[in-house]
């Protein structure tokens, strides 16, 4: 199991009209990873994300000095 702590930090806003633009922009932030033997590291995130309509569009991007990982998703607001 592994565990991962990070603290975000907004940077600038692509703010569009809809019920998910308020996550929209770009974010980084850092924190520390966990793995099941107790053993710890840092790790960096970085996130790019926009909205169009009720629409959002989310990429995630995180590294440390043994792991990478990227995350892609899509959410749509339906009234």
């Amino acid at each position: 199991m592994t565990a991962i702590l990070l603290s975000f930090v907004a940077r600038g806003s692509q703010a569009a009209d809809g019920a998910l633009s308020h996550f929209a922009g770009n974010w980084s932030g850092n924190g520390k990873i966990t793995v099941k033997d107790g053993g710890s590291e840092r790790i960096r995130c970085r996130s790019t994300n926009t909205s169009t309509g009720n629409s959002l569009k989310l990429s995630l991007r995180c590294a440390s000095d043994s792991y990478k990982f990227e995350l892609a998703s899509e959410a749509n607001y339906d009234e």
